[in-house]
């Protein structure tokens, strides 16, 4: 069987910390993979360390921050113009092992339902499960899968389905991507993923995670820090809203935007007689944010039904 065409997009951001473990480990890699750097707008020495150590990497300058979305699409566009049949999707942060896309090809080269196929993903130590890992984990499939893995059964399957798991480390196939597209560029960074998740789904891919294929993902720190302050909650619970709105599997996204907005109208008025103010900005903050964003929830919903778009 001829080798699959397998492009690695790599996008870049004051990775300095990161980028030479991440990039040796796909030039390591037992399956050849050809790579492509996008870099956006790097202030600290990403750029002089790949130019200097990896010269057979195709490094993409960009003169602004694109966001994690609009670069990868920038990188998929430029490996589907090489005729890509594979892409590999890997964090800066991340590394894999050398059996890695071998593994994960395998699986997708047997499955041509799968569009997107994802390692296990383990802490930058490798001590244990990346803790927003273990979340997908528990979401997933996982009981079918030990069920034909350790019960004996005739029908031992090599993968977990599952409705996400994160693009820290995706393998996507070149279908999956015509049918689907890149990311919307509505998310400029978190959340963009989920929404490429939904559609993925809403065209009739499944996304897997493959047991036998590992990859570390070195932001344990971050992940422990969480959310403290009041703008970092509205952040975070507005970039949910924004996906949840945006999954065009839901349907009726008018009322849907309506409850919330009456609920979040409702709480900062009550929240407001009880002098509760943190609760009042949270409530009145999100509802703002909810009704500017409603023209482009809309706008990414249409995108996402049309099928392909962005690459």
């Amino acid at each position: 069987m001829q080798a699959k065409k397998i492009f690695s997009v790599v996008v870049t951001y004051n990775g300095s910390k990161w980028i030479r473990k991440c990039l040796h480990s796909l030039f390591e890699s037992t399956t050849p993979t050809r790579v492509i750097v996008v870099d956006n707008a790097s202030t600290d020495n990403t750029v002089g360390i790949i130019r200097q150590e990896f010269p057979s990497v195709e490094l993409l300058e960009s003169s602004i921050n694109l966001g994690f979305g609009k670069a990868n699409n920038r990188g998929i566009k430029r490996a589907m113009d090489q005729k890509a049949e594979l892409i590999f999707l890997l964090n800066q942060d991340a590394w894999i092992e050398t059996n890695t896309l071998g593994t994960l090809v395998g699986v997708l080269e047997k499955y041509s339902f799968i569009g997107i196929a994802s390692p296990v993903h383990f802490n930058g130590s490798g001590a244990a499960l990346d803790q927003h890992f273990y979340s997908y984990l528990l979401k997933s499939d996982i009981s079918d899968f030990i069920q034909t893995r350790f019960t004996g059964s005739e029908l031992k399957t090599e993968w977990i389905n599952t409705r996400f798991v994160n693009a820290a480390a995706w393998l996507i196939t070149r279908s999956c991507i015509e049918k689907v597209g890149g990311f919307d560029p509505f998310f400029f960074h978190y959340g963009e993923d989920r929404n490429y998740a939904h559609r993925a789904v809403y065209r009739g891919f499944r996304i897997v995670i493959v047991p036998d294929a590992k990859v570390y993902h070195d932001r344990e720190q971050r992940i422990l820090q969480g959310t403290k302050t009041i703008s970092e909650r509205i952040q975070h619970d507005f970039m949910n809203l924004k996906v949840d709105a945006a999954n065009i599997r839901r349907r009726n996204i008018n009322w849907f935007v309506f409850k919330r907005a009456i609920r979040f109208g409702a709480s900062g008025l009550i929240n407001l007689v009880l002098f509760n103010f943190g609760a009042v900005r949270y409530n009145f903050s999100l509802l703002f944010f909810l009704l500017l964003a409603y023209p482009g929830i809309i706008a990414c919903r249409r995108r996402g039904r049309a099928g392909a778009f962005v690459i």
